[in-house]
């Protein structure tokens, strides 16, 4: 998971957030599957997301990815005027 402060825990806390919840869904649902539960969420943009996907994502190599940047996104945060 990567994305801004709801998927960074916000308010609900590391086992209430929506990206811990999907994974225990998705767990459930498909026990067979091997997964790995991997929270890259940062309070941000997702300007600054790009520049975090290698560093903080890629590097393991992922076979499915959640994005979420639903606020926050400013015309200043994404290098345009106004």
């Amino acid at each position: 998971f990567i994305g801004g402060s709801v998927t960074a825990r916000a308010s609900a806390g590391d086992d209430h957030c929506f990206a811990k919840l999907t994974q225990n869904w998705l767990q459930k649902t498909f026990p067979e599957s091997e997964m790995t539960y991997i929270n890259q969420g940062i309070a941000s943009t997702s300007y600054f997301a790009v520049l975090r996907l290698g560093q903080c994502l890629m590097k393991y190599d992922p076979d499915f990815v959640f994005i979420e940047f639903g606020q926050n996104d400013t015309s200043a945060a994404k290098g345009t005027n106004p």
